[in-house]
């Protein structure tokens, strides 16, 4: 009897030194700790978003946590896995209401996590937590800070890098080539943004680092209208006597004539009328003759249409002694003038070849002076000699 019962302590002794005895430290373990604990904090945070403080850890299952925390100044313990949900809860007490909790602000807190070293902070106030979200280095962390000030919960949540503007955006795209570069949404976390390349249109989304997120071919980019190619373009589209009276984008602004209409038209870059309005009636095409009539009335002399244009008219005439070439469309606009120099005088066969040209027959020229106080006059041949003398009266 003796000796079984020695048999079964020895057994036991075998099996508490076995218990008892020191092991190697599996790393997997170790791995499972930080995970176990940043579950938690998971948790923690979940709660507290919920309304629940002074959260404590009291037990721990397989799957779940046993905690004990409070909630409107009931003390509750329940279970909780690590996204926060909650079951088997019951009421274990009561909880007085944290201290002094109005009196710590936001920037306070900003200026207790700028004192231990943390940079960019935005902070959230959840029930009666403070959670903020700050940088640390190169590392970004979600950290709570208590009613006393101090921070009881630090958990890295990702990198910490400078956020980018859309002008940022806007200057990388550039570089790379695009242009007709359109915001569709210019708030972070997304932004999104249209770009033409090549002709095809793309629809980026970046995060606030200007990490692209998508690429997506959306179809094909218009060509811009070439300020140069304004008058051709609205003349394939109907309109005539096409005068820019502004070239330069975003908006071009034109006066053509549509049928006997005169209209003034706004076109964007691409080429589309955003506005238009009447401004009166366009005139009709006019003659050489009609054109010469109006010089005349203007003061020229001398008038020679040179040719036809398909521009229009060209014109040579004298004014004031000046001999002027001078530009006309085909409704007797002014396009173009140049002073050639003096307006040379015609000899007397040219002056005779003109009144016989506007029909006269048998031209004599004459000319008249004063000498000693008597006006007399003289018959001009062809060649400038004078013959025929006479005395026709007295001079002033």
């Amino acid at each position: 009897m003796r000796n079984s019962f020695g048999s079964i302590v020895t057994i036991l002794i075998l099996a508490v030194s076995a218990l008892i005895a020191p092991r190697n430290i599996n790393p997997s373990n170790s791995q499972t700790l930080v995970q176990f604990t940043d579950d938690f904090e998971n948790a923690k945070f979940k709660l507290g978003q919920k309304g629940f403080y002074q959260i404590d850890l009291v037990g721990q299952g397989f799957t779940k946590f046993h905690i004990e925390a409070c909630q409107n100044g009931v003390r509750y313990w329940f279970k909780s896995d690590h996204k926060g949900n909650i079951n088997k809860q019951r009421k274990i007490g009561t909880c007085r209401p944290p201290q002094n909790a109005a009196l710590l602000s936001k920037d306070r807190i900003r200026q207790i996590l700028k004192s231990y070293g943390f940079e960019r902070v935005k902070v959230e106030q959840i029930a009666n937590i403070n959670v903020a979200v700050a940088c640390f280095g190169d590392d970004r962390f979600r950290v709570q800070v208590d009613q006393r000030g101090q921070v009881v919960n630090r958990r890295q949540i990702g990198n910490c890098r400078s956020a980018i503007s859309t002008k940022d955006i806007r200057a990388s795209l550039k570089r790379d080539g695009y242009n007709e570069i359109r915001f569709t949404n210019k708030r972070p976390p997304v932004y999104v943004v249209e770009a033409c390349h090549s002709q095809r249109k793309y629809r980026f989304e970046l995060n606030e680092f200007g990490n692209t997120l998508s690429r997506k071919s959306i179809g094909n980019c218009r060509n811009r209208l070439d300020p140069r190619n304004i008058t051709q373009f609205l003349e394939k589209s109907g309109f005539t006597r096409v005068s820019v009276l502004n070239d330069r984008p975003p908006n071009y602004i034109v006066e053509v004539c549509e049928k006997r209409k005169r209209l003034e038209l706004t076109l964007n870059q691409f080429g589309d009328i955003t506005d238009r309005y009447g401004i009166g009636k366009c005139k009709q095409k006019i003659s050489a003759r009609q054109l010469i009539r109006n010089m005349r009335d203007q003061g020229y002399l001398r008038i020679n249409i040179k040719r036809e244009t398909n521009r229009g008219y060209l014109a040579q005439a004298c004014l004031s002694g000046q001999l002027y070439r001078i530009g006309y469309d085909h409704y007797g606009k002014l396009q173009d003038e140049r002073q050639m120099g003096p307006c040379p005088s015609w000899s007397i066969k040219q002056v005779k070849d003109q009144l016989e040209k506007r029909k006269f027959r048998n031209t004599e020229l004459y000319v008249e002076g004063c000498k000693r106080g008597k006006r007399i006059r003289f018959k001009l041949n062809e060649f400038g000699d004078r013959s025929d003398r006479q005395v026709v009266g007295n001079c002033n």
